[in-house]
C-alpha cells in the first residue's frame, strides 16, 4: 500500500544494469543486497550481488530526469522494475 509520493521533480540520475535488469534512479536510492542489506547507489561498485536482479554489470550517468519517491507500508520496500528498493521516510511529504 503506498502510504505517500514525493512530488515529481527533475533530478540526476543514473541506469544501474545488470544481466537481465536495468532501473533508472538517483544516487541516494538505497537498493536491496542479495545478503539482505541495502546499499545507496552512489556506494554500488561492479559485482555487487543485488537481490532478484543479479550482479551489477554497470552504472551509466543518465542525466536529468523526473523522479519521485515513494514511502508503502510493511517494510517500506517495493519492486522497481526488477531491483527491490528502500521507500523514502516520508518527510517530504509534511
Amino acid at each position: 500500500e503506498v502510504l505517500a509520493c514525493m512530488p515529481p521533480h527533475n533530478s540526476e540520475t543514473y541506469t544501474v544494469l545488470t544481466e537481465s535488469h536495468h532501473v533508472h534512479t538517483t544516487l541516494s536510492q538505497p537498493l536491496l543486497l542479495a545478503d539482505g542489506t541495502m546499499k545507496l547507489v552512489s556506494d554500488l561498485t561492479i559485482g555487487d550481488q543485488l537481490a532478484r536482479a543479479g550482479a551489477v554489470t554497470g552504472i551509466i550517468h543518465s542525466g536529468k530526469r523526473k523522479v519521485y519517491d515513494l514511502a508503502v507500508s510493511g517494510t517500506n520496500r517495493y519492486l522497481a522494475n526488477g531491483f527491490i528498493a528502500q521507500g523514502g521516510d516520508g518527510t517530504w511529504a509534511s
